[in-house]
């Protein structure tokens, strides 16, 4: 039983520093979502008052997919932390679980 415990612990030190990591990413690609979402928001002021040219419109289209994946990082994101917080403490039930299992 201890190894099984020290192999948890291991793999929960090595998730803890694959998440810092991607946490630092994810803090940069905040602030390229931020430049995106003002480079869209320029284009639709300027859509409001003259027409675009289909340049413009493939540049705004593209700027809309990039920001969608963006939004999809950032999900996957906090699955994983999601996941991995719950491979480190276990969910709500499990001290009441263990208290039940025990009597």
């Amino acid at each position: 039983m201890r190894g099984f415990w020290t192999f948890g612990k291991k793999q929960g030190n090595f998730l803890r520093k694959v998440m810092r990591g991607w946490g630092g990413n994810l803090r940069s690609q905040a602030i390229q979502k931020e430049g995106v979402m003002h480079e869209i928001k320029a284009l639709d002021d300027k859509a409001c008052l003259v027409d675009l040219s289909p340049l413009e419109w493939e540049e705004r289209y593209s700027l809309d997919r990039k920001l969608g994946e963006m939004y999809q990082l950032e999900a996957d994101y906090w699955c994983k932390r999601s996941g991995q917080q719950w491979l480190l403490e276990g969910d709500a039930n499990t001290s009441y679980f263990h208290r039940v299992a025990t009597c």
